[in-house]
């Protein structure tokens, strides 16, 4: 038959324990200069490692949820530019190439952007959206030159996203566009 062995403190009087209404820290047996559930300087703790700098750094300077899970993909929110239910859409790029705008076409309507003064580049992106089939077209400002030379149909059908990349070079507006169901 084998012995059953038993641990130190199985072997000890109960009153060498904190009472439950103590709590697992045993309660008065610690510093409380920052009270109970308080905030202990790190510096103040034994035998940690020197924390890097994102250690040291505000909440405030990651990601939310709303901008993104992964900081190399985070949206800004100073950065992007919702325009809601719109028919007539205006886009104004920026030379510092972070201007994001989202829009849902309601009906038909116009694209108006504005163009960067002669000489200078400036670009933004439109995710617009529509809830109609298809029916529901934004007309291209006048004179605007396409990417790539062939003109698309700025009218998604429901549940399709298009990715407009709008560009203001030396004056002349270009676009190009991607269209799918780019995820929202």
């Amino acid at each position: 038959m084998e012995s059953l062995a038993l641990a130190d403190s199985a072997l000890q009087d109960a009153s060498a324990f904190a009472p439950a209404a103590n709590g697992v820290t045993n309660g008065n047996a610690h510093d409380h200069s920052e009270g109970d559930g308080g905030t202990i300087a790190y510096a103040s703790l034994s035998g940690t490692p020197t924390l890097g700098t994102a250690a040291a750094a505000a909440a405030t300077d990651f990601a939310t949820a709303a901008q993104g899970t992964k900081a190399d993909s985070a949206v800004q929110p100073a950065t992007l530019t919702a325009l809601g239910d719109s028919t007539d859409i205006t886009v104004a790029p920026v030379d510092t190439l972070d201007r994001i705008y989202t829009a849902n076409l309601t009906g038909a309507g116009t694209l108006t952007v504005t163009a960067a003064a002669a000489g200078k580049y400036a670009a933004c992106l439109l995710r617009l959206t529509s809830s109609a089939n298809g029916t529901n077209v934004l007309a291209p400002p006048a004179g605007v030159r396409w990417a790539d030379g062939v003109a698309v149909a700025l009218a998604p059908t429901t549940g399709q996203t298009i990715a407009l990349f709008v560009q203001s070079v030396d004056g002349t507006i270009v676009l190009s566009a991607a269209v799918d169901r780019v995820p929202a």
